[in-house]
Protein backbone atom coordinates (compact mmCIF):
# COMPACT_ATOMS: atom_id res chain seq x y z
CA UNK A 1 0.00 0.00 0.00
CA UNK A 2 1.01 3.61 -0.41
CA UNK A 3 1.72 6.20 2.22
CA UNK A 4 -0.53 8.89 3.62
CA UNK A 5 0.23 12.58 3.93
CA UNK A 6 0.97 13.95 7.38
CA UNK A 7 -0.02 17.22 8.94
CA UNK A 8 0.61 18.76 12.34
CA UNK A 9 -1.60 21.60 13.54
CA UNK A 10 0.40 23.47 16.14
CA UNK A 11 -0.91 24.89 19.42
CA UNK A 12 -0.82 28.62 20.06
CA UNK A 13 2.18 29.78 22.04
CA UNK A 14 3.19 26.25 22.94
CA UNK A 15 6.68 25.24 24.08
CA UNK A 16 5.99 21.56 24.64
CA UNK A 17 8.05 18.84 26.23
CA UNK A 18 9.25 15.45 24.94
CA UNK A 19 6.50 12.86 25.08
CA UNK A 20 6.91 9.40 26.49
CA UNK A 21 8.34 6.74 24.21
CA UNK A 22 5.76 5.62 21.68
CA UNK A 23 3.55 8.68 22.26
CA UNK A 24 3.25 10.72 19.03
CA UNK A 25 3.50 14.48 19.07
CA UNK A 26 5.90 17.35 18.69
CA UNK A 27 8.38 19.09 20.91
CA UNK A 28 10.25 22.36 20.84
CA UNK A 29 13.35 23.50 22.68
CA UNK A 30 15.17 26.78 23.27
CA UNK A 31 18.36 27.83 25.03
CA UNK A 32 20.61 24.92 24.25
CA UNK A 33 17.92 22.29 23.94
CA UNK A 34 16.19 22.74 27.31
CA UNK A 35 12.49 21.95 26.78
CA UNK A 36 9.89 23.98 28.65
CA UNK A 37 7.52 22.23 31.04
CA UNK A 38 4.21 23.23 29.44
CA UNK A 39 2.75 20.72 27.01
CA UNK A 40 1.59 21.87 23.57
CA UNK A 41 -2.12 22.26 23.03
CA UNK A 42 -2.68 20.09 19.95
CA UNK A 43 -6.16 19.71 18.51
CA UNK A 44 -7.50 17.38 15.86
CA UNK A 45 -8.56 18.69 12.49
CA UNK A 46 -10.90 17.02 10.04
CA UNK A 47 -9.55 15.37 6.92
CA UNK A 48 -7.33 17.63 4.86
CA UNK A 49 -8.97 20.95 5.78
CA UNK A 50 -6.59 23.47 7.33
CA UNK A 51 -7.25 25.49 10.47
CA UNK A 52 -5.39 28.66 11.37
CA UNK A 53 -7.03 29.26 14.73
CA UNK A 54 -3.93 28.10 16.63
CA UNK A 55 -0.21 28.31 16.03
CA UNK A 56 3.13 27.22 17.48
CA UNK A 57 5.41 29.99 18.73
CA UNK A 58 8.99 29.84 19.92
CA UNK A 59 10.58 32.15 22.47
CA UNK A 60 11.31 35.64 21.12
CA UNK A 61 15.10 35.36 21.42
CA UNK A 62 17.03 36.10 18.22
CA UNK A 63 18.67 32.68 18.10
CA UNK A 64 17.96 29.30 16.56
CA UNK A 65 14.76 27.53 17.62
CA UNK A 66 13.47 24.16 16.54
CA UNK A 67 10.38 22.00 16.51
CA UNK A 68 10.37 18.22 16.04
CA UNK A 69 7.58 15.92 14.84
CA UNK A 70 7.32 12.17 15.53
CA UNK A 71 5.50 10.24 12.78
CA UNK A 72 5.25 7.14 15.04
CA UNK A 73 7.04 4.87 12.56
CA UNK A 74 9.48 5.10 9.65
CA UNK A 75 7.67 6.33 6.53
CA UNK A 76 8.66 7.86 3.18
CA UNK A 77 7.89 11.57 2.58
CA UNK A 78 8.38 13.74 -0.52
CA UNK A 79 6.87 17.13 0.32
CA UNK A 80 6.97 19.57 3.25
CA UNK A 81 4.75 22.66 3.55
CA UNK A 82 5.42 25.26 6.22
CA UNK A 83 2.61 27.77 6.73
CA UNK A 84 4.19 30.68 8.60
CA UNK A 85 2.54 33.47 10.51
CA UNK A 86 4.18 36.92 10.20
CA UNK A 87 6.97 35.69 12.50
CA UNK A 88 8.71 33.78 9.73
CA UNK A 89 12.26 32.65 8.99
CA UNK A 90 14.41 33.22 5.92
CA UNK A 91 17.15 30.94 7.21
CA UNK A 92 16.01 27.50 8.27
CA UNK A 93 16.53 23.81 7.52
CA UNK A 94 14.37 20.69 7.66
CA UNK A 95 16.04 17.44 8.65
CA UNK A 96 14.90 13.83 8.93
CA UNK A 97 15.90 10.92 11.14
CA UNK A 98 14.88 7.30 11.59
CA UNK A 99 15.99 7.14 15.24
CA UNK A 100 15.85 10.74 16.53
CA UNK A 101 19.62 10.81 16.97
CA UNK A 102 21.24 10.84 13.52
CA UNK A 103 19.85 13.55 11.23
CA UNK A 104 20.05 13.99 7.46
CA UNK A 105 19.31 17.27 5.61
CA UNK A 106 16.06 17.41 3.59
CA UNK A 107 15.49 21.12 2.89
CA UNK A 108 17.77 24.15 3.25
CA UNK A 109 16.38 27.73 3.01
CA UNK A 110 18.75 30.70 3.05
CA UNK A 111 16.84 33.54 1.37
CA UNK A 112 13.58 35.47 1.57
CA UNK A 113 10.57 33.58 0.19
CA UNK A 114 7.81 35.16 -1.94
CA UNK A 115 4.98 34.27 0.46
CA UNK A 116 4.35 32.94 3.96
CA UNK A 117 3.48 29.47 2.63
CA UNK A 118 6.70 27.60 1.81
CA UNK A 119 6.29 24.45 -0.31
CA UNK A 120 9.29 22.11 -0.59
CA UNK A 121 9.34 19.04 -2.86
CA UNK A 122 12.19 16.53 -2.67
CA UNK A 123 13.06 12.91 -3.43
CA UNK A 124 11.35 10.27 -1.28
CA UNK A 125 13.09 10.11 2.09
CA UNK A 126 12.51 7.45 4.76
CA UNK A 127 12.08 9.12 8.17
CA UNK A 128 10.30 8.77 11.47
CA UNK A 129 11.30 12.12 12.95
CA UNK A 130 11.26 15.50 11.16
CA UNK A 131 12.84 18.59 12.65
CA UNK A 132 12.65 22.24 11.54
CA UNK A 133 15.40 24.51 12.87
CA UNK A 134 15.59 28.21 12.02
CA UNK A 135 16.63 31.75 12.88
CA UNK A 136 13.71 34.20 13.35
CA UNK A 137 13.39 36.91 10.69
CA UNK A 138 11.66 39.23 13.19
CA UNK A 139 11.85 40.06 16.89
CA UNK A 140 8.85 37.81 17.54
CA UNK A 141 10.61 34.46 17.21
CA UNK A 142 9.28 31.67 15.00
CA UNK A 143 5.51 31.37 14.51
CA UNK A 144 4.04 28.49 12.48
CA UNK A 145 0.37 27.87 11.72
CA UNK A 146 0.99 24.42 10.25
CA UNK A 147 3.82 22.03 9.37
CA UNK A 148 2.59 19.56 6.75
CA UNK A 149 4.42 16.46 5.52
CA UNK A 150 3.30 14.35 2.58
CA UNK A 151 4.19 11.09 0.87
CA UNK A 152 2.10 11.12 -2.29
CA UNK A 153 1.03 14.61 -3.35
CA UNK A 154 -2.30 15.22 -5.05
CA UNK A 155 -2.96 18.69 -6.46
CA UNK A 156 -5.85 20.05 -8.51
CA UNK A 157 -4.80 21.55 -11.83
CA UNK A 158 -7.00 24.63 -11.32
CA UNK A 159 -10.57 25.78 -10.89
CA UNK A 160 -13.12 24.56 -13.43
CA UNK A 161 -15.65 27.00 -14.90
CA UNK A 162 -18.58 25.78 -16.96
CA UNK A 163 -22.05 26.78 -18.06
CA UNK A 164 -25.26 25.36 -16.61
CA UNK A 165 -26.83 22.14 -17.90
CA UNK A 166 -23.64 20.96 -19.59
CA UNK A 167 -20.52 18.94 -18.83
CA UNK A 168 -17.05 19.56 -17.42
CA UNK A 169 -13.94 17.70 -16.29
CA UNK A 170 -11.88 18.17 -13.13
CA UNK A 171 -8.23 17.16 -13.17
CA UNK A 172 -5.47 16.68 -10.60
CA UNK A 173 -1.89 15.41 -10.60
CA UNK A 174 -0.61 12.57 -8.41
CA UNK A 175 3.11 12.46 -7.62
CA UNK A 176 4.83 10.14 -7.86
CA UNK A 177 2.73 8.76 -10.72
CA UNK A 178 0.92 5.51 -9.99
CA UNK A 179 -1.21 4.24 -12.87
CA UNK A 180 -2.25 1.14 -10.89
CA UNK A 181 -4.05 3.08 -8.18
CA UNK A 182 -7.68 4.24 -8.11
CA UNK A 183 -9.66 7.25 -6.94
CA UNK A 184 -13.12 7.85 -5.54
CA UNK A 185 -14.96 11.06 -6.44
CA UNK A 186 -17.66 13.06 -4.64
CA UNK A 187 -19.47 16.32 -5.31
CA UNK A 188 -20.01 18.59 -2.31
CA UNK A 189 -23.20 20.01 -3.84
CA UNK A 190 -25.10 17.84 -6.30
CA UNK A 191 -27.47 20.68 -7.17
CA UNK A 192 -24.47 22.31 -8.88
CA UNK A 193 -22.58 19.30 -10.32
CA UNK A 194 -22.89 15.51 -10.22
CA UNK A 195 -20.27 12.88 -11.02
CA UNK A 196 -20.67 11.41 -14.52
CA UNK A 197 -18.45 8.34 -14.15
CA UNK A 198 -15.44 6.81 -12.43
CA UNK A 199 -12.17 8.72 -12.08
CA UNK A 200 -9.32 7.68 -14.39
CA UNK A 201 -5.56 8.02 -13.98
CA UNK A 202 -2.86 7.76 -16.65
CA UNK A 203 0.78 6.70 -16.52
CA UNK A 204 1.89 10.31 -15.90
CA UNK A 205 -0.24 10.60 -12.75
CA UNK A 206 -2.95 12.82 -14.29
CA UNK A 207 -6.32 12.12 -12.66
CA UNK A 208 -9.57 13.12 -14.38
CA UNK A 209 -13.27 12.89 -13.49
CA UNK A 210 -16.22 13.89 -15.70
CA UNK A 211 -19.06 16.03 -14.34
CA UNK A 212 -22.59 17.02 -15.31
CA UNK A 213 -23.40 20.66 -14.53
CA UNK A 214 -26.77 21.87 -13.24
CA UNK A 215 -27.78 25.04 -11.37
CA UNK A 216 -25.34 28.01 -11.19
CA UNK A 217 -23.22 27.99 -8.06
CA UNK A 218 -19.78 27.25 -6.62
CA UNK A 219 -18.78 23.96 -5.03
CA UNK A 220 -15.90 21.50 -4.69
CA UNK A 221 -15.31 18.05 -6.12
CA UNK A 222 -13.24 15.73 -3.91
CA UNK A 223 -10.75 13.26 -5.40
CA UNK A 224 -9.60 10.68 -2.83
CA UNK A 225 -6.53 8.50 -3.38
CA UNK A 226 -7.25 4.88 -2.50
CA UNK A 227 -3.62 4.06 -1.62
CA UNK A 228 -3.11 6.91 0.79
CA UNK A 229 -4.95 9.62 2.63
CA UNK A 230 -4.56 12.29 -0.05
CA UNK A 231 -7.67 14.29 -0.93
CA UNK A 232 -7.74 17.01 -3.57
CA UNK A 233 -10.57 19.54 -3.28
CA UNK A 234 -11.08 20.97 -6.76
CA UNK A 235 -13.12 24.17 -7.15
CA UNK A 236 -15.96 24.08 -9.68
CA UNK A 237 -18.02 27.11 -10.68
CA UNK A 238 -21.17 26.80 -12.77
CA UNK A 239 -21.93 30.22 -14.25
CA UNK A 240 -25.31 31.86 -14.64
CA UNK A 241 -26.53 33.40 -17.90
CA UNK A 242 -25.23 36.99 -17.72
CA UNK A 243 -25.90 38.22 -21.28
CA UNK A 244 -28.61 40.71 -20.26
CA UNK A 245 -26.83 42.13 -17.20
CA UNK A 246 -23.57 42.42 -19.19
CA UNK A 247 -25.38 44.56 -21.77
CA UNK A 248 -26.95 46.75 -19.07
CA UNK A 249 -23.62 47.31 -17.27
CA UNK A 250 -21.92 48.25 -20.56
CA UNK A 251 -24.75 50.69 -21.31
CA UNK A 252 -24.56 52.27 -17.85
CA UNK A 253 -20.77 52.60 -17.99
CA UNK A 254 -21.08 54.62 -21.19
CA UNK A 255 -23.43 57.27 -19.76
CA UNK A 256 -22.46 60.84 -18.82
CA UNK A 257 -24.07 61.67 -15.48
CA UNK A 258 -24.02 65.41 -16.20
CA UNK A 259 -26.66 64.93 -18.91
CA UNK A 260 -29.32 63.71 -16.45
CA UNK A 261 -31.14 65.22 -13.49
CA UNK A 262 -29.60 64.43 -10.13
CA UNK A 263 -32.81 62.82 -8.83
CA UNK A 264 -33.06 60.45 -11.81
CA UNK A 265 -29.34 59.66 -11.77
CA UNK A 266 -29.25 58.87 -8.03
CA UNK A 267 -30.55 55.25 -8.28
CA UNK A 268 -28.18 54.36 -11.13
CA UNK A 269 -24.91 54.19 -9.19
CA UNK A 270 -26.01 51.76 -6.42
CA UNK A 271 -27.79 49.60 -9.02
CA UNK A 272 -24.68 49.58 -11.22
CA UNK A 273 -22.38 48.70 -8.30
CA UNK A 274 -24.72 45.89 -7.22
CA UNK A 275 -24.69 44.51 -10.77
CA UNK A 276 -20.87 44.59 -10.90
CA UNK A 277 -20.65 42.83 -7.54
CA UNK A 278 -22.97 40.04 -8.72
CA UNK A 279 -20.93 39.63 -11.92
CA UNK A 280 -17.71 39.36 -9.89
CA UNK A 281 -19.16 36.75 -7.51
CA UNK A 282 -18.12 33.22 -8.57
CA UNK A 283 -21.12 30.92 -8.86
CA UNK A 284 -23.72 33.67 -8.37
CA UNK A 285 -27.23 32.22 -8.47
CA UNK A 286 -29.30 32.88 -11.59
CA UNK A 287 -31.96 34.58 -9.47
CA UNK A 288 -29.37 36.99 -8.03
CA UNK A 289 -28.17 37.85 -11.54
CA UNK A 290 -31.72 38.37 -12.80
CA UNK A 291 -32.69 40.52 -9.78
CA UNK A 292 -29.62 42.76 -10.21
CA UNK A 293 -30.38 43.11 -13.92
CA UNK A 294 -33.98 44.13 -13.20
CA UNK A 295 -32.87 46.73 -10.66
CA UNK A 296 -30.33 48.26 -13.06
CA UNK A 297 -32.80 48.22 -15.94
CA UNK A 298 -35.37 50.07 -13.83
CA UNK A 299 -32.77 52.69 -12.84
CA UNK A 300 -31.75 53.26 -16.46
CA UNK A 301 -35.37 53.44 -17.64
CA UNK A 302 -36.01 56.15 -15.06
CA UNK A 303 -33.29 58.53 -16.31
CA UNK A 304 -34.46 62.03 -17.27
CA UNK A 305 -32.41 64.50 -19.30
CA UNK A 306 -31.21 67.51 -17.32
CA UNK A 307 -32.19 70.25 -19.77
CA UNK A 308 -30.65 72.92 -17.58
CA UNK A 309 -31.74 71.52 -14.22
CA UNK A 310 -33.42 74.43 -12.38
CA UNK A 311 -31.44 75.94 -9.56
CA UNK A 312 -28.24 73.90 -10.18
CA UNK A 313 -24.91 75.69 -10.33
CA UNK A 314 -21.34 74.46 -10.41
CA UNK A 315 -20.00 73.78 -6.91
CA UNK A 316 -17.40 75.88 -5.14
CA UNK A 317 -13.82 74.66 -5.12
CA UNK A 318 -12.74 71.85 -2.79
CA UNK A 319 -11.11 72.98 0.47
CA UNK A 320 -8.18 72.06 2.73
CA UNK A 321 -6.08 70.40 0.03
CA UNK A 322 -2.96 68.63 1.33
CA UNK A 323 -0.38 66.56 -0.56
CA UNK A 324 2.38 64.21 0.60
CA UNK A 325 4.92 62.12 -1.30
CA UNK A 326 6.82 58.87 -1.02
CA UNK A 327 9.14 57.25 -3.55
CA UNK A 328 7.71 58.30 -6.93
CA UNK A 329 4.12 58.64 -5.66
CA UNK A 330 1.85 61.48 -4.45
CA UNK A 331 -1.08 61.18 -2.01
CA UNK A 332 -3.68 64.01 -2.01
CA UNK A 333 -6.53 64.69 0.45
CA UNK A 334 -9.16 67.45 0.58
CA UNK A 335 -12.51 68.50 2.05
CA UNK A 336 -15.80 68.74 0.16
CA UNK A 337 -16.83 72.11 -1.33
CA UNK A 338 -18.52 74.48 1.08
CA UNK A 339 -21.29 74.97 -1.52
CA UNK A 340 -22.35 72.01 -3.69
CA UNK A 341 -24.28 74.31 -6.06
CA UNK A 342 -27.61 72.72 -5.26
CA UNK A 343 -26.71 69.34 -6.81
CA UNK A 344 -24.77 66.31 -5.62
CA UNK A 345 -21.01 66.33 -6.26
CA UNK A 346 -20.47 63.34 -8.54
CA UNK A 347 -16.70 63.48 -9.16
CA UNK A 348 -13.41 65.10 -8.22
CA UNK A 349 -10.46 65.72 -10.54
CA UNK A 350 -6.97 65.89 -9.03
CA UNK A 351 -4.14 67.47 -11.02
CA UNK A 352 -0.56 66.80 -9.87
CA UNK A 353 2.00 68.09 -12.32
CA UNK A 354 0.96 66.71 -15.71
CA UNK A 355 -1.03 63.83 -14.18
CA UNK A 356 -4.81 63.93 -13.80
CA UNK A 357 -6.77 61.49 -11.61
CA UNK A 358 -10.59 61.40 -11.38
CA UNK A 359 -12.38 59.78 -8.41
CA UNK A 360 -16.00 59.36 -7.33
CA UNK A 361 -17.80 62.24 -5.65
CA UNK A 362 -17.87 60.54 -2.27
CA UNK A 363 -14.09 60.03 -2.14
CA UNK A 364 -11.89 62.73 -0.60
CA UNK A 365 -8.43 61.35 -1.37
CA UNK A 366 -6.48 60.12 -4.40
CA UNK A 367 -3.09 58.69 -5.30
CA UNK A 368 -0.90 59.08 -8.37
CA UNK A 369 2.37 57.28 -9.12
CA UNK A 370 5.27 57.41 -11.58
CA UNK A 371 6.71 60.82 -10.61
CA UNK A 372 10.35 61.72 -11.17
CA UNK A 373 12.10 63.55 -8.32
CA UNK A 374 11.06 67.22 -8.23
CA UNK A 375 8.47 69.72 -7.04
CA UNK A 376 4.89 69.48 -8.34
CA UNK A 377 1.81 71.71 -8.13
CA UNK A 378 -1.39 70.02 -6.93
CA UNK A 379 -5.00 71.20 -7.22
CA UNK A 380 -8.49 69.65 -7.02
CA UNK A 381 -11.81 70.57 -8.63
CA UNK A 382 -15.34 69.19 -8.12
CA UNK A 383 -18.16 68.36 -10.54
CA UNK A 384 -21.94 68.24 -10.16
CA UNK A 385 -24.80 68.15 -12.68
CA UNK A 386 -24.12 71.77 -13.66
CA UNK A 387 -20.42 71.28 -14.40
CA UNK A 388 -16.95 71.67 -12.92
CA UNK A 389 -15.92 74.01 -10.14
CA UNK A 390 -12.90 76.28 -10.25
CA UNK A 391 -9.68 74.53 -9.15
CA UNK A 392 -8.72 74.76 -5.50
CA UNK A 393 -5.79 76.81 -4.39
CA UNK A 394 -2.57 75.10 -5.50
CA UNK A 395 -0.30 73.37 -3.04
CA UNK A 396 3.16 72.00 -3.82
CA UNK A 397 4.73 68.66 -2.98
CA UNK A 398 8.35 67.50 -3.21
CA UNK A 399 9.02 64.01 -4.58
CA UNK A 400 12.43 62.59 -3.66
CA UNK A 401 14.35 59.58 -4.95
CA UNK A 402 14.44 57.72 -1.66
CA UNK A 403 11.75 56.65 0.77
CA UNK A 404 9.45 53.67 0.86
CA UNK A 405 6.31 53.38 -1.21
CA UNK A 406 3.44 54.05 1.18
CA UNK A 407 0.40 51.74 1.25
CA UNK A 408 -2.73 53.28 -0.26
CA UNK A 409 -6.49 52.71 0.08
CA UNK A 410 -9.09 53.29 -2.65
CA UNK A 411 -12.87 53.30 -2.10
CA UNK A 412 -15.55 52.83 -4.75
CA UNK A 413 -19.26 52.18 -4.65
CA UNK A 414 -22.34 53.79 -3.14
CA UNK A 415 -20.93 56.22 -0.58
CA UNK A 416 -24.23 56.63 1.25
CA UNK A 417 -25.58 55.40 4.57
CA UNK A 418 -26.34 51.71 3.95
CA UNK A 419 -24.55 51.73 0.57
CA UNK A 420 -22.40 48.91 -0.84
CA UNK A 421 -18.73 49.81 -1.24
CA UNK A 422 -15.51 48.10 -2.33
CA UNK A 423 -12.33 49.02 -0.43
CA UNK A 424 -9.04 48.14 -2.14
CA UNK A 425 -5.47 48.47 -1.00
CA UNK A 426 -2.01 48.37 -2.57
CA UNK A 427 1.54 48.57 -1.26
CA UNK A 428 0.83 46.66 1.96
CA UNK A 429 2.81 43.79 3.47
CA UNK A 430 2.21 40.62 1.40
CA UNK A 431 0.19 37.74 2.90
CA UNK A 432 -0.83 39.73 5.96
CA UNK A 433 -4.25 40.23 7.56
CA UNK A 434 -5.43 43.80 8.19
CA UNK A 435 -8.55 45.16 9.88
CA UNK A 436 -10.53 47.91 8.10
CA UNK A 437 -12.42 50.45 10.19
CA UNK A 438 -14.69 53.41 9.41
CA UNK A 439 -14.15 56.54 11.49
CA UNK A 440 -15.34 58.88 13.06
CA UNK A 441 -18.48 56.76 13.48
CA UNK A 442 -16.65 53.62 14.65
CA UNK A 443 -17.58 50.69 12.44
CA UNK A 444 -15.49 47.57 11.85
CA UNK A 445 -15.77 46.95 8.12
CA UNK A 446 -14.02 43.58 8.25
CA UNK A 447 -10.71 41.73 8.14
CA UNK A 448 -8.93 41.22 4.83
CA UNK A 449 -5.73 39.39 3.83
CA UNK A 450 -3.33 40.77 1.24
CA UNK A 451 -2.09 38.69 -1.65
CA UNK A 452 1.55 38.00 -2.51
CA UNK A 453 1.93 41.50 -3.99
CA UNK A 454 0.45 43.34 -1.00
CA UNK A 455 -2.98 44.03 -2.52
CA UNK A 456 -6.45 43.42 -1.12
CA UNK A 457 -10.12 44.07 -1.89
CA UNK A 458 -13.06 43.98 0.54
CA UNK A 459 -16.74 44.32 -0.35
CA UNK A 460 -18.86 45.65 2.51
CA UNK A 461 -21.63 48.11 3.39
CA UNK A 462 -21.74 51.41 5.26
CA UNK A 463 -23.74 50.84 8.44
CA UNK A 464 -27.24 52.30 8.64
CA UNK A 465 -26.18 54.09 11.82
CA UNK A 466 -23.32 56.01 10.17
CA UNK A 467 -23.65 59.80 10.27
CA UNK A 468 -23.56 61.65 6.92
CA UNK A 469 -20.43 63.75 6.47
CA UNK A 470 -16.68 63.34 6.22
CA UNK A 471 -15.20 60.06 7.47
CA UNK A 472 -11.98 58.10 7.17
CA UNK A 473 -11.45 54.44 6.30
CA UNK A 474 -8.36 53.10 8.09
CA UNK A 475 -6.30 49.91 7.62
CA UNK A 476 -5.04 48.62 10.98
CA UNK A 477 -2.31 46.07 11.81
CA UNK A 478 -1.59 45.03 15.39
CA UNK A 479 -3.44 48.08 16.72
CA UNK A 480 -1.49 50.55 14.53
CA UNK A 481 -3.01 52.70 11.76
CA UNK A 482 -1.14 51.83 8.55
CA UNK A 483 -3.02 53.75 5.84
CA UNK A 484 -6.24 55.72 5.42
CA UNK A 485 -8.57 57.29 2.88
CA UNK A 486 -10.97 60.17 3.45
CA UNK A 487 -14.53 59.84 2.14
CA UNK A 488 -17.75 61.85 2.13
CA UNK A 489 -20.82 59.81 3.15
CA UNK A 490 -24.18 61.06 1.98
CA UNK A 491 -27.49 60.44 3.71
CA UNK A 492 -29.62 57.56 2.47
CA UNK A 493 -32.19 58.73 -0.06
CA UNK A 494 -35.63 57.13 -0.41
CA UNK A 495 -35.70 54.90 -3.46
CA UNK A 496 -31.98 54.99 -4.21
CA UNK A 497 -31.43 51.37 -3.11
CA UNK A 498 -29.00 52.27 -0.29
CA UNK A 499 -29.41 50.38 2.91
CA UNK A 500 -31.21 47.37 1.42
CA UNK A 501 -28.11 45.27 1.67
CA UNK A 502 -27.94 44.28 -1.98
CA UNK A 503 -24.41 43.23 -2.80
CA UNK A 504 -23.07 44.47 0.53
CA UNK A 505 -21.40 41.20 1.48
CA UNK A 506 -20.74 39.69 -1.91
CA UNK A 507 -17.51 39.78 -3.88
CA UNK A 508 -15.85 42.85 -5.38
CA UNK A 509 -16.89 44.72 -8.48
CA UNK A 510 -15.78 43.98 -12.02
CA UNK A 511 -12.36 45.64 -11.83
CA UNK A 512 -11.00 43.97 -8.71
CA UNK A 513 -10.50 40.53 -7.17
CA UNK A 514 -13.04 39.71 -4.48
CA UNK A 515 -12.23 39.12 -0.79
CA UNK A 516 -14.98 39.83 1.73
CA UNK A 517 -17.29 37.24 3.30
CA UNK A 518 -15.94 33.71 3.39
CA UNK A 519 -18.56 31.08 2.59
CA UNK A 520 -16.11 28.22 2.25
CA UNK A 521 -17.50 26.63 5.46
CA UNK A 522 -20.84 25.86 3.83
CA UNK A 523 -19.74 22.97 1.59
CA UNK A 524 -17.52 21.67 4.40
CA UNK A 525 -20.48 21.51 6.77
CA UNK A 526 -22.50 19.66 4.12
CA UNK A 527 -19.67 17.39 3.04
CA UNK A 528 -17.95 16.53 6.32
CA UNK A 529 -19.60 13.12 6.47
CA UNK A 530 -18.70 12.47 2.82
CA UNK A 531 -15.06 13.28 3.46
CA UNK A 532 -14.82 10.99 6.49
CA UNK A 533 -16.50 8.20 4.54
CA UNK A 534 -14.03 8.60 1.69
CA UNK A 535 -11.02 8.62 3.98
CA UNK A 536 -12.23 5.47 5.74
CA UNK A 537 -10.54 6.56 8.93
CA UNK A 538 -10.85 9.14 11.69
CA UNK A 539 -9.37 12.55 10.86
CA UNK A 540 -5.96 12.94 12.52
CA UNK A 541 -3.94 15.94 13.61
CA UNK A 542 -1.01 14.58 11.61
CA UNK A 543 -2.07 13.08 8.26
CA UNK A 544 -0.03 9.93 7.89
CA UNK A 545 0.74 7.80 4.88
CA UNK A 546 -0.11 4.15 5.26
CA UNK A 547 2.83 1.92 5.76
CA UNK A 548 3.70 -0.20 2.76
CA UNK A 549 2.13 -3.64 2.84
Amino acid sequence: MGVRGLRRQLGRGCTGHRRRAGQPGSRQADDGGQCAQRQCDHRRIEGHRRSESTKWSSARAREEHWIQVDLERVQPISRAIVRWEAGTSNEYRIEGSVDGETWSPIVEVDETQSSLTHVHDFAFTEVRYVRLTGMPATQYGLNIWELELYGYTLDCEGAVEAGRDGSATVAATLAPADAETSFSVASMDESVVTIAGEARVDADGRVEADLDTHEPGATQVLLHHSRGDEVASCDVVVSADTARIDELVERANGLDSTLYTSDSWRPVLPALEAAKIVLATPGAAQQSVDDAAERLAAALDGLAKRDDEPGAEAPSAPRDVTASATAGAVHVEWSAPEDDGGATVTAYEVTAGDRVVEVDGGVLSADAAGFEPGTYAVSVRARNAAGWSDPSEEVTVDVSEDGQVAPTITVKGSLRVGGAIVVTGAGFEPDTEYTLELRSTPQRLGAVATDGEGRFALSTTIADGAEPGEHTIVAILDGEDIASARIQIAAAQPGDGSGDGDGGDAGGDGWLPSTGGDTAWVPWAVGGAVLLLLAGTAAMLIRRRRATD
